[in-house]
């Protein structure tokens, strides 16, 4: 018996569509911009550091631009209904 894919199920739309929502609030982009340039600084600050240590430092400014990005956007969201595009 063949059985179809899964991805026509409501639930996977569903899915979908949460996922592609929580990049639109995260701005994937410019949080792996900001994590870059923040091992890099980490790297010029401190060339002795180990990978660990860069790699944490990263992880935890990947988490804070992403909750910044969101509440900006959950915080902003009237007057940038207000702004031409």
């Amino acid at each position: 018996m063949n059985v179809a894919p899964h991805s026509d199920s409501p639930a996977s739309s569903r899915t979908g569509r949460a996922r592609s929502g929580w990049l639109t609030l995260l701005r994937p982009r410019i949080a792996v911009m900001v994590v870059l340039m923040s091992i890099l600084g980490s790297y010029l600050a401190n060339p002795d550091g180990t990978w660990w240590q860069y790699s944490e430092a990263a992880l935890y400014v990947l988490l804070v631009t992403g909750s910044a990005s969101t509440f900006n956007q959950v915080f902003e969201r009237d007057t940038d209904a207000l702004m031409r595009r």
